[in-house]
């Protein structure tokens, strides 16, 4: 009889699959894109529910006990378990139905994909969608996300990334900022005792030139696109920008674009999911949903 009653899913069982498969915890959290802690808090999960212990860890190598090797042997058809019962409620669906659970980012559901995630919710009422507008990264197995709003590319590569948009983030400065610092006609002015805002989001942009602000110091910080425009807007300092910000908030006219032909940074909005042969219905007609929505 188990000591412990959390129970545990399917996938953890395939965590354990592959951590004998491979003989190691680095390699089966490097494979499966997750931290290594993650993997041995998982194993240490089923060796609770049983009340037994599966592995005995060395500093060269992963031995099963008997009750580990039994349990490897029953997860050899995990997969087969997972994918026969997807396929077979799949299958029986009219609708999608569930629970869907999206991360986005603050600056990019407000902005940009907030009327398309409204209207996939009235078009197919059966199914909660579960927000999160976050900035940060996402461990998706460890957090249960279906889909992450990834700015730039996914590092991990057992995930699978659609390219939805593209953008670019312009280089803004107030008119009082300009009236106080000097105008900026050339790349040559971007020096002292100009001053820049920079974001601490962890999203990859590809910068036109590098180079171009690296002397110029730096005044704020900050993990929110919308308290970076608030700032340059103020006359605090230069920074990157979306131009929907601008549309959106900036009635006044208060920004103007520095050299927007030759300083920019761009990025590619990513849809990020799982990497399963079978998709619950409802991740699928998601991702159909913000394609037509943007394509």
């Amino acid at each position: 009889m188990h000591r412990n009653n959390n129970r545990f899913d399917l996938n953890t069982l395939v965590i354990f699959r592959r951590v004998v498969d491979l003989n190691s915890l680095s390699k089966t959290a490097e494979e499966l894109g997750i931290n290594a802690s993650t993997v041995s808090r998982k194993i240490s999960e089923i060796e609770a529910y049983y009340g037994v212990k599966l592995l005995i860890r060395s500093t060269r190598a992963l031995d099963l006990t008997e009750e580990g090797k039994a349990l490897y042997r029953y997860c050899q058809n995990v997969d087969d378990v997972l994918s026969r019962s997807e396929d077979e409620i799949m299958h029986h669906q009219l609708e999608p139905t569930g629970i869907l659970k999206v991360v986005v980012p603050v600056d990019l559901g407000n902005l940009l994909l907030q009327d398309a995630l409204v209207s996939f919710s009235r078009k197919y009422p059966k199914v909660l969608l579960d927000l999160d507008f976050s900035n940060r990264q996402v461990d998706m197995l460890e957090e249960g996300i279906d889909i992450w709003f990834c700015i730039g590319e996914v590092s991990n590569k057992s995930l699978i990334s659609s390219e939805l948009l593209s953008y670019k983030r312009y280089l803004m400065a107030s008119k009082t900022y300009l009236s106080e610092y000097g105008d900026i006609s050339s790349i040559a002015d971007l020096k002292a005792p100009h001053r820049q805002l920079k974001s601490k989001n962890p999203f990859i942009y590809q910068e036109s030139d590098k180079s171009v602000l690296k002397q110029l110091p730096v005044v704020l910080t900050v993990n929110s696109g919308y308290t970076i425009f608030k700032a340059c807007a103020s006359g605090l300092g230069l920074a990157f920008i979306m131009p929907n910000l601008v549309e959106k908030y900036d009635t006044d006219q208060t920004l103007v674009p520095v050299l927007p032909n030759e300083i920019y940074q761009q990025s590619s909005v990513n849809m990020v999911y799982k990497e399963r042969k079978l998709k619950p219905m409802r991740v699928e007609y998601f991702l159909a949903h913000m394609k037509s929505y943007f394509l």
